[in-house]
């Protein structure tokens, strides 16, 4: 008998242990401590103590519970816990409160001036990832007395409102971590104005991204034209006359999305990929880390191509090495060796190269380089300068130096930065404590001719890809030929181009018996607009039942999208990649407008006939086409009304 009970108890404590790990509410009676969790309903979402990356504190948290832990939500953010067994997180007096170690002292609340008494109030994790204080009862008698949804961290979830009270004119804000290791509010924000533009801030204050306001008839923001291609998200703007809010759901509640506002000080958009097990990032603003505000701090430059962004300049070291290891740049760079130029101790400026000048700079009337840096030397308070001879103006700076940047060499739009420093901080210096102005000279002179070198070598190239083209429509997107900006979407033009070549198993370009030659793409575009045979458009040599048709039309309608003539409407490659994978459904493409006119009656594409002629021939025909294509003429065996 005794066994028995035993054996009982034994199966009963195993079914409480277990079933009270997946509970999904705070009530009176239970509480969180330790390892203890609450999960959703549907097990989306986790709630607990958690301890970030290699830090010491703890924390009350949300995560998802199935993918590898991604906080979503922090209680305590301004004040962390040491001891997560002796802390306790639970409701009293009315509210849900966070009680730090055995003196209990109250870390974080709810604080709410609630009269309700412990038994009637339950904080339950809803399956959106809400955690809801309301009394208690059925979910639709309960009344909510306060929900994390309104009180937003880094992270904007499926379903949160970022709204702004038309009342007090204040926006909720949503706030990026410290640090990788410290979820403290960080320096960055996002928040919606009364303009109804989202804008991101540095430090609460300093605006530099907008989305531009609501446009209610194309139901997009004004600066962001992405999001007419949107494949993921149902967005939804709401406005009357006390408060305005922007949100957005997912039309297939088996993806998994988020909005973050993160430590690089850009808003980030992360779908997760099941397949690789790893987040995928979606879109990105502002899309180069150096436009952040004053991402790098106090004297850091900022550089687009290396990795880390920041770094310190000659006579400079980070002020705190341990935030730089966390990517927490903001408190910037200190001097090595102190100034002390009161005490008449010689400073040296040392030439930082191409690059695209500080902010809060003072402007004296100097007409050259030698009396805009005399005029420096002799001032202690001037920490450097620079002469812009287009404008033929002497820039001070006597305060901190903010959001310098290092251009790439081929970009000729930068100046020299003349930074001052202690004369044992300047490189080449001899013995008696005075710089190698001869050698810093001429360093500076073979620099320039470095830069000429190298923007030569680029027009060379560029030259000789224009003259080699002849008059094919190859790989390249139209903006190379435009001479518009060049970004990622022009290699998103040439992968198009790429997978019309797999898909028929050929070239795009390929020359018939009669000697004209055929365009793939304009083909596959006509039969994927007007409902054609799409096996038709499959490599020969394969074998027909053995072709997947839907795969095929998934592919060439991909390859559609990445070759539209305007950047905006091509996808982004983690979008090519998630189409291709089945994981997002593709829209009919419309007929790329640069093709368009390609297209003939007889489905026989024309760029040229083949000349044996010589090669000055071939240049002058190449011209002949580059105006013909433009103007839709001549070299066309007909024009493109029958398309």
């Amino acid at each position: 008998m005794d066994s028995f009970l035993k054996l009982s108890s034994f199966f009963f404590l195993c079914f409480f242990i277990h079933g009270s790990s997946a509970v999904d509410t705070i009530s009176g009676d239970f509480t969180l401590s330790g390892d203890q969790t609450i999960v959703s309903s549907d097990g989306t979402y986790e709630m607990g103590f958690f301890k970030p990356g290699s830090s010491s504190n703890f924390y009350i948290g949300m995560w998802y519970k199935q993918l590898s832990q991604t906080i979503l939500w922090v209680a305590n953010r301004d004040k962390a816990v040491s001891d997560k067994n002796s802390s306790v997180f639970k409701i009293s007096n009315g509210n849900l409160i966070l009680l730090d170690g055995n003196n209990q002292t109250p870390v974080w609340s709810t604080g709410l001036n609630s009269t309700s008494s412990v038994s009637a109030l339950e904080a339950v994790l809803q399956d959106d990832g809400n955690l809801v204080l309301r009394t208690g009862g059925s979910s639709l008698s309960a009344n909510v007395l306060w929900q994390s949804f309104d009180h937003p961290g880094d992270t904007w979830l499926p379903g949160v409102k970022i709204r702004l009270d038309k009342r007090t004119g204040k926006s909720q804000r949503l706030t990026s971590w410290k640090s990788l290791e410290d979820p403290s509010p960080g320096l960055f924000s996002l928040e919606l104005d009364e303009s109804t533009a989202y804008k991101i801030l540095w430090n609460g204050s300093n605006e530099y991204w907008s989305s531009g306001p609501w446009n209610p008839q194309s139901r997009i923001f004004d600066s962001v034209p992405e999001m007419r291609l949107n494949y993921i998200y149902n967005f939804s703007f709401f406005s009357n006359t006390t408060d305005s809010y922007f949100t957005y759901s997912i039309y297939n509640q088996l993806n998994v999305s988020r909005f973050v506002m993160d430590v690089s000080g850009q808003i980030k958009q992360f779908t997760w990929l099941e397949g690789n097990k790893a987040w995928n990032l979606f879109w990105s603003q502002p899309r180069q880390q150096c436009q952040v505000y004053r991402y790098c701090g106090s004297f850091g430059i900022c550089s687009d191509k290396s990795e880390p962004f920041c770094r310190c300049p000659q006579g400079f070291r980070p002020m705190s090495q341990k935030d730089w290891d966390l990517k927490d740049y903001s408190a910037g760079c200190v001097r090595k060796t102190e100034l002390q130029c009161s005490r008449g101790d010689i400073n040296q400026f040392f030439p930082l190269p191409n690059m695209k000048l500080a902010y809060n700079s003072e402007v004296l009337t100097r007409t050259s380089l030698s009396i805009c840096a005399s005029a420096c030397q002799g001032d202690c308070s001037c920490k450097a300068y620079a002469y812009d001879e287009g404008s033929s103006k002497c820039l001070v700076w006597s305060k901190d130096v903010l959001n310098l940047q290092q251009l790439e060499d081929e970009n000729s739009e930068g100046n020299i930065f003349y930074l001052r420093l202690a004369a044992s901080d300047v490189p080449n210096v001899g013995a008696s404590g005075k710089s190698n102005n001869k050698g810093l000279i001429f360093g500076a002179v073979l620099g320039s001719l470095g830069v000429i070198v190298l923007v030569l070598l680029v027009v060379i190239l560029i030259l000789r890809v224009l003259t080699t083209m002849r008059g094919t429509r190859g790989y390249l997107a139209p903006e190379w030929i435009s001479g518009v900006a060049i970004t990622a979407k022009a290699d998103v033009y040439s992968y198009g181009m790429m997978l019309f070549e797999l898909v028929s198993g050929r070239r795009n370009t390929e020359q018939s018996e009669n000697e004209k030659v055929r365009f793939f793409p304009s083909w596959a575009a006509t039969i994927l607009t007007k409902d054609g045979d799409i096996r038709s458009l499959v490599d020969p040599r394969l074998e027909g039942d053995a072709v997947d048709i839907e795969e095929v039309t998934r592919a060439c309608k991909v390859a559609c999208w990445c070759i539209q003539d305007e950047e905006s409407h091509r996808p982004a490659m983690s979008q090519v990649v998630q189409i291709l994978e089945g994981v997002l459904e593709v829209k009919p493409p419309p007929f790329p407008r640069s093709i368009q006119a390609l297209v003939v009656s007889d489905e026989d594409v024309v760029f040229f006939t083949e000349s044996s002629s010589s090669s000055s021939h071939n240049s002058s025909q190449n011209h002949k086409h580059s105006s013909s294509s433009s103007s839709s003429s001549k070299k066309m065996t007909n024009d493109n009304s029958s398309a």
